[in-house]
């Protein structure tokens, strides 16, 4: 959200180093290889080709994920449907007695969440 302010305030430079961070951080992020070729192209900058070629090789495995997940659920025999079919019966033909608790702590507060399964 900092480097989108940075570059659409015009602070191309401080920018660019926002997103090199979250690119270090989240290096397969394609919204955030986008903005760095872009901005290596503006900026004139050599590394804008090793951009581009890490972009296309992020895009080409959201796109293989894509098509295995939409392919994974549609088999019969995949974990997907057998355990969406378990699900289907009553709460009480489940037989596990595994408990958790979930923390959310935002704006202060904490949310304590109980699942059980």
């Amino acid at each position: 959200m900092v480097a989108a302010c940075q570059r659409r305030s015009g602070n191309y430079q401080q920018a660019l180093e926002e997103y090199k961070s979250i690119h270090r951080k989240f290096p397969d992020d394609v919204e955030c290889l986008r903005f760095l070729v872009r901005l290596c192209t503006d900026l004139g900058l050599k590394e804008a080709a090793e951009y581009t070629n890490k972009l296309k090789k992020a895009e080409k495995a959201k796109e293989v994920k894509i098509q295995r997940t939409a392919s994974s659920g549609s088999r019969p025999g995949s974990r997907r449907s057998s355990s969406r079919a378990s699900r289907d019966g009553s709460a009480s033909s489940l037989s596990s007695n595994i408990s958790t608790f979930i923390y959310f702590s935002n704006f202060g507060f904490t949310v304590k969440l109980f699942i059980k399964f």
